[in-house]
C-alpha cells in the first residue's frame, strides 16, 4: 500500500509544480527502478506502466497543456518513462537470473558439504568394521599362534608369520582405498591400473584401464575417485565379467568412461538407490556438475552399463 501512496504523492507534486513541465516529474522514474531491484520482472513492468499512466493522467488535465508545446512534451515524457520502464524490466530480469544462480550455487554447496560429511561418516564406519573384522582378527590369530609356539608347537611360528603377513596385506589394501599414493607418485595411469588390479583380485572379474596421456591433469583425483565409485557400483550391482575403464581427451574435456557387461541399470534403479539412501552415484553426479561437467548413463537393462563422466579441463 505504501508504494501506491508514494506514487500518488509524486503525482500531486508534479501537478502542483507545473504538470508536464515540472522538474518533479523525474521522480516518476523512481518507482520502476526501485521495483527492478526489489520485485519480479512482471511486477516491475506493472510499476513501469503505472508510472507512464500516472504521468499522462497528471499532465492531460493540467492547464499548461493548452500551451503549444505541451502535447509534445507529454509524449516525450511518456516515451522516456516507457524506455526507463523497459530498462527496469531488463535490470529486474538480470538481477532475478543472478539471484537464482546464486541460490542454486548455495544449494549445491550445502548439498556437497552435507554429502562430504555423510561420506566421511560412512568411511569411518566402514574403516572401523574393516579393522575389527579383518586385521584385528588376524592379529588375534597370530597372538594365539605365538602362544602355541611357546608351548612347543614348532609349526605355530609359521602360522603366526602367515597371519602377520595377511594383516599387512589387508592394511596396505585399505590404505590404497583411503588414499592412492600411486596417484601422487606415479600419476593417473598407474593409479587406475592399480585400481583395476585390486578389483580383479577382489571380485574375480576382468578389469582393465586405458588412459590417454593427454587427458591427465588437474582433475586426476576426481577422475580416480569417480572410476573407483563406478567400478564398485558395477561390481556390486551388475554381476559383470568384464569392466573397462577409459580416460580420453574429448574436445577440450576429460571423459571418463566405465563400461561393463553386467545386468545393466534401469533408469528407475538410480532413483530408487537415492531414495534408499545409497547416494554414491548421486553424489558423484553433483561433484561432476559442480565443475561444469555432466554424467551420462546408458544403455538400459540387459546390455550392460556405460557411465561417462565429462569434466571441462578448464572450468
Amino acid at each position: 500500500m505504501e508504494p501506491v501512496v508514494d506514487l500518488l504523492m509524486i503525482c500531486a507534486l508534479v501537478y502542483v509544480s507545473g504538470g508536464p513541465f515540472s522538474q518533479a516529474r523525474a521522480a516518476l522514474f523512481a518507482p520502476p527502478l526501485v521495483a527492478a531491484i526489489r520485485l519480479r520482472p512482471w511486477l516491475t513492468a506493472a510499476w513501469a506502466l503505472l508510472a507512464v499512466i500516472a504521468y499522462v493522467a497528471v499532465s492531460l488535465p493540467h492547464p499548461a497543456l493548452h500551451d503549444q508545446d505541451a502535447a509534445g512534451q507529454v509524449l516525450v515524457g511518456a516515451c522516456y518513462l516507457g524506455w526507463v520502464g523497459l530498462a527496469a524490466v531488463a535490470l529486474s530480469t538480470l538481477l532475478r537470473t543472478h539471484t537464482e544462480r546464486l541460490r542454486r550455487l548455495a544449494d549445491e554447496r550445502r548439498s556437497l558439504v552435507r554429502q562430504a560429511l555423510e561420506s566421511e561418516s560412512r568411511a569411518r564406519r566402514r574403516l572401523g568394521a574393516f579393522l575389527h573384522d579383518q586385521p584385528v582378527q588376524t592379529l588375534l590369530l597370530a597372538a594365539q599362534e605365538l602362544e602355541e609356539a611357546r608351548r612347543g608347537d614348532a609349526r605355530a611360528l609359521d602360522r603366526a608369520e602367515t597371519a602377520v603377513r595377511t594383516t599387512v596385506a589387508q592394511l596396505r589394501s585399505e590404505i590404497s582405498e583411503l588414499h592412492s599414493h600411486v596417484l601422487d607418485h606415479a600419476g593417473l595411469c598407474a593409479a587406475l591400473d592399480d585400481l583395476a588390479q585390486r578389483w580383479s583380485r577382489r571380485a574375480g572379474i576382468a578389469v582393465c584401464a586405458r588412459v590417454d596421456p593427454g587427458a591427465t591433469g588437474r582433475h586426476d583425483a576426481l577422475i580416480l575417485a569417480a572410476a573407483s565409485e563406478l567400478v564398485a557400483n558395477a561390481a556390486h550391482h551388475g554381476a559383470p565379467e568384464r569392466i573397462v575403464i577409459t580416460v580420453k581427451n574429448r574436445e577440450g574435456n576429460v571423459a571418463l568412461r566405465v563400461a561393463d557387461d553386467g545386468r545393466g541399470m534401469d533408469p528407475q534403479t538410480r532413483a530408487d538407490a537415492v531414495a534408499q539412501g545409497r547416494i554414491g552415484l548421486a553424489s558423484l553426479t553433483e561433484r561432476v556438475q559442480a565443475l561444469g561437467g555432466r554424467l551420462e548413463i546408458g544403455p538400459v537393462s540387459g546390455s550392460g552399463t556405460v557411465v561417462t563422466a565429462i569434466v571441462p579441463r578448464r572450468p
